[in-house]
């Protein structure tokens, strides 16, 4: 009796954690993983455009990317029509470009931090980060796409270095 008791509180402590820990599987062989309002992005390749299985399954306000993961998709962080919640975001080493609309609409969003991997970032990838105050842009990046940082309005400090051999039409517009 005793040990049966003592076997049912060790699965009953054990579940919840297997549960707030379960990766989920995209179709390209990464995973992603909600626990709290963290969600971490795993496995080795590029993120699916327009993917984002995690929405309506809770309240995202730190995305991790780990290293394994090459690229961030075309609106996989858009949050137009939506609640901003989003507001940290930390990209693995092995990230080589941030594509079109990636984090566009995270008004929310106050921090990022682009690592040295990153070679590009797309058009719009930031477009109304209106909380986004400062960018350092490592020495890797070549290209600043089209209206990247447009709408920026709390920007104050941007870091470009010499590797950057193109800047798109509008990339910090209206960013006071």
């Amino acid at each position: 009796m005793k040990r049966t008791v003592l076997v049912c509180l060790m699965l009953m402590m054990v579940a919840p954690l297997t549960l707030m820990a379960e990766k989920h599987p995209f179709s390209n062989g990464l995973y992603w993983e909600l626990n709290g309002t963290t969600l971490t992005i795993s496995g080795n390749g590029p993120m699916e455009d327009y993917s984002q299985p995690w929405e309506n399954k809770g309240t995202v306000e730190k995305v991790v990317i780990e290293n394994g993961v090459t690229s961030i998709g075309r609106c996989c962080f858009l949050e137009y029509e939506k609640p901003h919640y989003l507001k940290s975001v930390v990209i693995g080493n092995s990230v080589t470009s941030i594509v079109d609309f990636a984090f566009s609409g995270c008004s929310s969003l106050t921090s990022v931090c682009i690592p040295n991997s990153v070679t590009s970032i797309g058009k719009y990838a930031f477009n109304g980060c209106s909380s986004l105050t400062s960018v350092s842009i490592p020495n890797s990046v070549t290209s600043i796409g089209e209206s990247a940082f447009l709408n920026c309005s709390s920007l104050t400090s941007v870091s470009i270095p010499n590797s950057v051999k193109s800047i798109g039409d509008c990339a910090f517009a209206n960013c006071i």
